[in-house]
């Protein structure tokens, strides 16, 4: 997994951390987990229409565990913003990245 740091692109800091909360907005029930239904909420949300996620839940999660913690959450919210891995399983936080065609 690369490092997780500072970086600023387009004038904009990007820092490794998730305002303290930052699972809590998603987890929607208040179990202290997010489930995969949450995590299809955030990114349909996000994407403003309904997402592709068939397997992408199931690269996030710890394996088999069926859901995210939040320190888990925490960690790929921060890949997705600031990893320079496209390896990294943050990365698709908010659905597969399309490739050229």
């Amino acid at each position: 997994m690369a490092a997780l740091r500072s970086r600023t692109r387009f004038g904009v800091t990007f820092r490794a951390h998730v305002p303290v909360g930052a699972g809590a907005v998603v987890d929607l029930n208040a179990d202290g987990v997010i489930s995969p239904e949450e995590h299809r909420r955030l990114v349909e949300t996000w994407n403003g229409r309904p997402a592709d996620l068939d397997g992408v839940f199931e690269l996030l999660a710890p394996e088999g565990a069926g859901h995210l913690g939040r320190e888990r959450f925490a960690l790929l919210w921060r890949q997705f913003w600031i990893s320079d891995d496209p390896a990294d399983p943050g990365n698709m936080l908010c659905g597969r990245i399309l490739g050229p065609r």
